[in-house]
């Protein structure tokens, strides 16, 4: 299969955006951080959109490329010192957002995307 084109990573890429935003920030707990993560998932996706052998497998790749990112954020806050967890009472969990971020419909469906 040939390499992803714009146009097709950007079908797929969007179409997957809200429960890949859902998805980080789960493991983020922070609407912003979420955002970011998934932007930057995507730039790395885009860059190793090589590695992607054009199967049904779109929303997994992309998937796994966002936890990765979540997870590297993570990391990297740990080592800075600003994520520390002595007790499962400091984990930070979900900041609050909107009612309006998500799609009404995607929630009441059981699926964000």
């Amino acid at each position: 299969m040939p390499v992803l084109d714009e146009a097709r990573f950007a079908e797929l890429s969007e179409r997957h955006r809200r429960e890949l935003q859902v998805h980080s920030y789960r493991m983020l707990g922070n609407l912003e951080q979420a955002e970011d993560a998934v932007q930057e998932a995507l730039l790395r996706a885009w860059r190793g959109r090589a590695s992607f052998d054009g199967g049904p497998g779109a929303r997994a790749w992309l998937y796994r490329i966002v936890t990765t990112t979540c997870f590297d954020i993570l990391r990297a806050a740990q080592r800075r010192g600003e994520l520390v967890v002595e007790s499962i009472a400091d984990v930070p969990w979900l900041q609050p957002c909107a009612a309006t971020t998500w799609p009404r419909v995607a929630i009441a469906a059981g699926r964000f995307g």
